[in-house]
C-alpha cells in the first residue's frame, strides 16, 4: 500500500511599511521558534516560504538566521519557495511587473542561499490561467493554489492529487493546499486522506496544508511539532515530503484547467480600492514610458512594486483596505514612484481628463509641481489631493458602507450640502426628514478646462426633485504651486426667494488622532490659537491650521473673509479614525435670478 505524500507549507509575510516592532514581534513568536525546532529535529522537513520584504529586514536584524536556514536547504530539510517580492496583488498588475517581482524575489534567494527556487507562492492562493506561462517564463515549475479552486462545488474538498495545466502551450505543475488554522484542523484533514487511501492503496495521493502561523494563537513551534508527531506517529499511513522531491517521482498529475477565486470583488465593495488600483495602473504607464535613464527608471518601478502588496486588497476586513498604515504607505510609495517619473526641470504643470479609477467617467488630474488633485464628475469633488514634497494623500480615507446603500460610497473632498438655514450638524448629516440637498450624490458637467492656467470649472443647473433644487451651482478649481483655490457660485433659478445654509465639506486625513499626529490652530485677528482636536464649533475665524507632525506640513483652510465651521473627527469603522472633517457654514439668501460668490484656498507648506 502506498504512503499519502504530506507537503507542509509555512508562509511567512508581514506587509511593507510596517514598524520595526511589528518585524520584531512577528520574528520571535512565528519565525524564530519554527526554524529552531526545525534545526533540533533533522527528520522533519517543510516547505518555506518568506517574502522579500521579510527577508530584507531578517538580513538587517537578524543574519543569523540566514546561516540557520542555509545549512535547513542543504539538509534538504527545507525548500523555500519563490515568489513575488513584495507580495504582490498579482491579479492586479501587469505582466511584466509580476515576472519583475518573481525575478526580483529569485535573484535575491539565489543569491543569500545558493540555490534557484523552483516552486512559487501565490499571494492569497489567488489562481489565473495566464499564471502558467509566466511561471515558465520565470522558471518556476510548480505553484500552489487553494484547494476550493479545483473543486468550487464541494463543502468539503479533499485534494489528493496534483494538477497540469497550460497557457500558451506552457505547462505548469499545481499543487492543491489546504489552509489550516489548528493542529486539529490539520489532524482531521490528514485523517480523511488516510480513509481515501484504505479503499484506494495503488493510488499516489498527495496532502498539501498550509499552516496559517498568522491565525494561530499557539506557540508556533509547539503547533508545528504536535502535527509532525502525529505523522511519525501513523508513519504507516503518511510520508512527508517536498515538492522537488514529490515531482521527481513517476506520479501522473491530472490535467485542468481552473479560474480560482476573484479577487477583484474587492474593486467593487470598496471604492477606495478601486482608486488605489486605478492609481496604481496610472502609475504604472509613467513608468514604462520612461526612456533613456535606466537607473531612474529602476527606482521607480521598485517603489511602485511596494505598492502592489496584495495585504490592502483583501476582502477581509481586519487586513484589508480599512487599515489606514497600509493604505497610506501604498499612497505614499505610489507617489514616490511618480515623482521619479518627473525629470527635474522640465515637468511642466499640466491638466489631464481621462477614466482614472474605471467607472466608465472621465476624471480630472490637475498636476503642479507640489500638489496633484483628481476631480470626480460625481459632486465635482475631489477624491484623491497629493501634496508632493510630503509624499502623502490627504484624501486617503475609508468609509465604511451602510447596508440600506445601493452602491458603494466614499468620502471626497469639496462637496456641498444645502440645509435649511439654522440646521444643527446633527440634522445635516443625518437627515432623517431628507430636507438637505448633498451635490456629492449629483453628477456635475464641465463648463471649461483651461490647460495652461490649470483650471477646470463644473456646473449643475439644479434638480428639481431634490430640497433647494432651484439653486444652480458652478465650480471652479486653480492650482497654483502649494495653493489649491476652489471657486463657487450659486444661482437661483426658481421664482421664490431661497433661504439656506451652505455647507461646503473639506477632508484631510492624517496619521492618527492624537496631537503626535496633527495639531489645530485658528487664527482670529491676526491671533494665532491651538486648540483641542475634538473642539466642535468654530467662530468668526480668519483661517484653519493644521500642523501634520507627522509629515512636518502646514495646512491652512481661509475664505474671502472671516467665517464659522464645524469641525470633527471621523472613524469608520467606530474606533478606526479616517479623516478631520470640516464644514463651513454659510447662511445664503437668494431672489430669484440672483447669483451669490464665494471662495476658499487651501494651502500647504512644508517646514
Amino acid at each position: 500500500m502506498n504512503k499519502v505524500k504530506v507537503i507542509i507549507i509555512s508562509h511567512h509575510h508581514i506587509p511593507f511599511g510596517s514598524s520595526d516592532d511589528e518585524f520584531e514581534h512577528y520574528y520571535a513568536k512565528s519565525l524564530k521558534p519554527l526554524v529552531t525546532s526545525l534545526y533540533k529535529t533533522p527528520s522533519l522537513v517543510l516547505v518555506m516560504h518568506c517574502s522579500g520584504v521579510l527577508l530584507e529586514w531578517i538580513e538587517k536584524h537578524h543574519p543569523e538566521l540566514f546561516m540557520i536556514l542555509e545549512e535547513l536547504i542543504n539538509r534538504k530539510q527545507i525548500e523555500l519557495l519563490g515568489g513575488g517580492y513584495y507580495e504582490p496583488v498579482f491579479p492586479l498588475i501587469s505582466m511584466t511587473d509580476k515576472i519583475g517581482q518573481i525575478e526580483l524575489l529569485t535573484t535575491y534567494i539565489r543569491k543569500h542561499f545558493g540555490k534557484r527556487p523552483r516552486g512559487c507562492w501565490l499571494p492569497g492562493l489567488f489562481w489565473e490561467q495566464n499564471y502558467a506561462s509566466m511561471l515558465t517564463t520565470c522558471g518556476i515549475d510548480y505553484a500552489f493554489v487553494e484547494d476550493t479552486s479545483f473543486f468550487p462545488d464541494e463543502v468539503e474538498p479533499i485534494s489528493s492529487h496534483i494538477f497540469l495545466t497550460e497557457d500558451q502551450g506552457k505547462l505548469s505543475t499545481l499543487i492543491p493546499v489546504r489552509s489550516i488554522t489548528s493542529k486539529e484542523e490539520a489532524i482531521t484533514h490528514l485523517a480523511k486522506g488516510k480513509e481515501i487511501l484504505k479503499h484506494h492503496p495503488s493510488e499516489d495521493l498527495v496532502i498539501s496544508l498550509h499552516i496559517d502561523t498568522n491565525s494561530s494563537n499557539e506557540e508556533v513551534a509547539a503547533h508545528f511539532e504536535t502535527l509532525f508527531a502525529y505523522i511519525v506517529k501513523e508513519s504507516d499511513f503518511y510520508e512527508l515530503t517536498l515538492p522537488l522531491k514529490l515531482l521527481k517521482q513517476n506520479i501522473l498529475p491530472i490535467k485542468t484547467y481552473i479560474t480560482g477565486k476573484n479577487l477583484r470583488k474587492s474593486l467593487v465593495i470598496h471604492p477606495e480600492a478601486n482608486d488605489i488600483y486605478g492609481k496604481m495602473t496610472y502609475v504604472h504607464t509613467l513608468v514604462n514610458q520612461l526612456r533613456g535613464d535606466k537607473a531612474r527608471k529602476k527606482n521607480a518601478r521598485e517603489e511602485l512594486w511596494k505598492a502592489q502588496g496584495i495585504d490592502v486588497f483583501y476582502l477581509d476586513p481586519d487586513k484589508g483596505i480599512q487599515n489606514n498604515k497600509l493604505r497610506k504607505t501604498t499612497y505614499r510609495s505610489l507617489i514616490e514612484a511618480e515623482k521619479i517619473t518627473r525629470e527635474k526641470g522640465v515637468f511642466i504643470p499640466s491638466t489631464l481628463t481621462f477614466d482614472v479609477n474605471f467607472d466608465g467617467k472621465e476624471e480630472y488630474v490637475i498636476q503642479g509641481s507640489d500638489i496633484n488633485c483628481y476631480i470626480s464628475q460625481l459632486g465635482a469633488s475631489i477624491f484623491e489631493l497629493d501634496y508632493l514634497p510630503a509624499a502623502y494623500n490627504y484624501i486617503d480615507t475609508y468609509h465604511i458602507q451602510e447596508d440600506r446603500c445601493i452602491k458603494p460610497c466614499k468620502r471626497t473632498s469639496f462637496v456641498e450640502y444645502l440645509s435649511p438655514a439654522g440646521s444643527s450638524l446633527h440634522e445635516i448629516l443625518s437627515d432623517s426628514q431628507h430636507r438637505n440637498r448633498f451635490l456629492g450624490s449629483e453628477w456635475f458637467y464641465e463648463e471649461s478646462v483651461n490647460r495652461s492656467q490649470n483650471t477646470v470649472s463644473f456646473r449643475i443647473d439644479g434638480v428639481k426633485t431634490e430640497p433647494f433644487g432651484a439653486i444652480g451651482l458652478s465650480k471652479q478649481y486653480a492650482l497654483k504651486k502649494n495653493t489649491l483655490t476652489v471657486i463657487y457660485t450659486l444661482l437661483n433659478n426658481g421664482k421664490e426667494t431661497e433661504r439656506f445654509t451652505f455647507l461646503p465639506q473639506i477632508e484631510l486625513s492624517f496619521m492618527d488622532f492624537s496631537t503626535k499626529a496633527y495639531q489645530l490652530y485658528v487664527n482670529r485677528g491676526g491671533n494665532k490659537q491651538e486648540l483641542d482636536l475634538d473642539i466642535l464649533d468654530l467662530r468668526n475665524i480668519d483661517c484653519i491650521i493644521y500642523k501634520d507632525c507627522k509629515n512636518d506640513v502646514s495646512i491652512t483652510l481661509k475664505s474671502v473673509m472671516p467665517f464659522d465651521a464645524w469641525q470633527y473627527p471621523v472613524f469608520s469603522p467606530q474606533s478606526v479614525y479616517q479623516s478631520t472633517c470640516v464644514l463651513p457654514i454659510i447662511e445664503v439668501l437668494l431672489t430669484p435670478g440672483e447669483h451669490w460668490e464665494t471662495s476658499f484656498q487651501l494651502s500647504f507648506e512644508k517646514a
